[in-house]
């Protein structure tokens, strides 16, 4: 059947318990959230456009405790409490590309004035910052691409490498890896999964 969604929607993301689809106005920050049963979208107040961050650093994911999504402004929260509100975390630095999800728990890169950081954050507690290790190799200017996710595994490709978060709540790691020499990364070109269960992501060879 043909969907209606609110005009100027670029992203959708379901969250929640029970889960509810929202629509993210990226220009201007609206923000909505479709009521199930009248089947109408119906307006969430308080959210910050994400409009300031480049497109490939923007995104919507959703967990059991609501849908987040990032701004310069910081981690927008849309229905806590399974409420028709939205809630603003800080964040120490700029996000430099999407959300992950793995479980429950949402994951975040961003660029701090000591390089690069990883950011949890449950919905629950408060936000958690892993420090990445080896980032050495990684350029600010460099873009990452959409998050893939593979079982507790969370990794987002760049040109000069790839970031992995990885373990359990309690003992998360997140590393820079750099790629072999003369090998570029293609960041806006997803990885795939083999037959075998294995990550590609896709590269190509490089003078450097």
């Amino acid at each position: 059947l043909p969907e209606t969604v609110p005009e100027g929607a670029q992203f959708f993301a379901s969250g929640g318990n029970p889960a509810r689809l929202v629509a993210v106005d990226r220009t201007d920050g609206r923000t909505w959230w479709k009521a199930p049963i009248k089947g109408k979208w119906q307006p969430i107040r308080g959210a910050p456009p994400p409009a300031s961050l480049p497109i490939h650093a923007s995104g919507a994911v959703g967990t059991d405790a609501g849908v987040f999504y990032t701004s310069r402004r910081g981690l927008t929260h849309l229905l806590p409490g399974q409420r028709a509100a939205a809630e603003v975390h800080a964040l120490d630095g700029d996000p430099i590309a999407p959300p992950a999800v793995l479980g429950s728990m949402i994951a975040l890169p961003i660029r701090t004035n000591r390089g690069m950081s990883l950011i949890t954050y449950d919905g629950k507690s408060e936000l958690r910052l892993i420090e990445v290790e080896a980032d050495d190799g990684w350029r600010e200017e460099e873009p990452l691409g959409a998050a893939v996710v593979s079982v507790a595994t969370a990794f987002w490709v760049g040109a000069k490498g790839f970031v992995s978060l990885e373990g359990v709540a309690e003992d998360l790691t997140a590393f820079w890896h750099r790629w072999p020499a003369k090998t570029e990364g293609l960041p806006f070109l997803r990885p795939y999964r083999a037959p075998n269960g294995r990550f590609w992501a896709m590269c190509r060879e490089s003078g450097g």
